[in-house]
């Protein structure tokens, strides 16, 4: 624990001086945020108005569901279908195998109508993260004290990045979730689900500092993995207790400020996407700084152990 505190003092030391050009790439990133959930939800909100006025819902009905969906209770959009006024009597008069049927073809249907929505804001909030971490990386290790060079000197790196995640992605066995996703495989999505995370946590540690070696040391992708897995031989269990206590802390420091965040939310809808984008992007450049100072204290603790011997 005392080394992980040194970690997250070196950390904030790393980062405190970059927190000007931090804020003006985070700032960015949370405009473009904004603008993709604002015009998302202006989009769902108008095709399940469509799909509630199509089936009767009242104006009334529909605000509260939509509420409690947001909210994420799962029962509201079964709900939703349950208090149709257009087709309460037949519901009534329905069996319960046929009730059941119903309820389930409409929320298929809802669900069908958003999903694309989804894997939209899914595919796009990804690239938002990944661009992120882009931007920190050439922040904290590319010398780059302007935030107009940081974004130029990103470009460069896109792509090596992007393929360095793409070989973490197949190194860490996460790809064997996906294969869930095919219809012939459906069913043994849970088994999958088990492989592909029992394959990231064994794996995953070692593939960690990846990223910051191809960009502080100007490798390629494929030696980026190599040397990671190098660096983090034998330092399993101290880089996987490092990597819990900073997502306990995030956590805790996330619930602390998503208080203030919906207090927001009361007066401005966009003022608060804003700042939830914020706070998502310089939680994400710290746990960078985080990473980068465990490599290197892995990194003096192996050579104190080799002068040492």
């Amino acid at each position: 624990m005392f080394g992980t505190r040194k970690i997250f003092y070196g950390s904030w030391q790393v980062f405190k001086p970059k927190l000007r050009v931090l804020l003006v790439g985070a700032a960015l990133l949370s405009l473009l945020y904004m603008l993709i959930v604002s015009g998302l939800s202006n989009t769902m909100e108008q095709d399940i108005d469509d799909i509630a006025q199509s089936l009767g819902l009242t104006q009334e009905q529909y605000d509260d569901l939509s509420q409690r969906i947001e909210e994420g209770d799962q029962e509201a959009a079964l709900e939703m279908m349950q208090v149709l006024n257009v087709v309460a009597e037949q519901y009534d008069e329905m069996s319960e195998a046929d009730k059941q049927a119903f309820v389930q073809k409409k929320a298929q249907e809802v669900s069908e109508s958003l999903s694309p929505y989804i894997a939209f804001f899914v595919a796009l909030y990804s690239l938002l993260m990944f661009c992120g971490v882009l931007f920190g990386l050439v922040v904290f290790l590319d010398g780059q004290r302007s935030s107009l060079g940081a974004l130029h000197k990103s470009g460069t790196y896109f792509w090596p990045l992007f393929l360095t995640g793409f070989l973490i992605f197949l190194q860490s066995y996460a790809w064997v979730i996906s294969l869930g996703v095919l219809p012939f495989l459906s069913g043994l999505i849970p088994i999958f689900a088990l492989i592909g995370l029992v394959g990231m946590i064994v794996r995953g540690p070692s593939l960690l500092f990846a990223p910051v070696l191809l960009v502080q040391e100007k490798l390629q992708p494929k030696e980026a993995v190599e040397r990671s897995m190098q660096a983090a031989k034998g330092s399993w269990k101290r880089i996987v207790t490092a990597l819990l206590v900073l997502i306990v802390c995030m956590s805790i420091l996330h619930a602390f400020l998503r208080r203030g965040i919906y207090e927001v939310a009361s007066f401005s809808e966009g003022s608060a996407l804003f700042l939830a984008g914020l706070l998502q992007q310089l939680t994400l450049f710290f746990c960078i700084a985080f990473v980068i100072q465990l490599m290197h204290s892995l990194s003096a603790n192996e050579k104190s152990q080799n002068s040492i011997s």
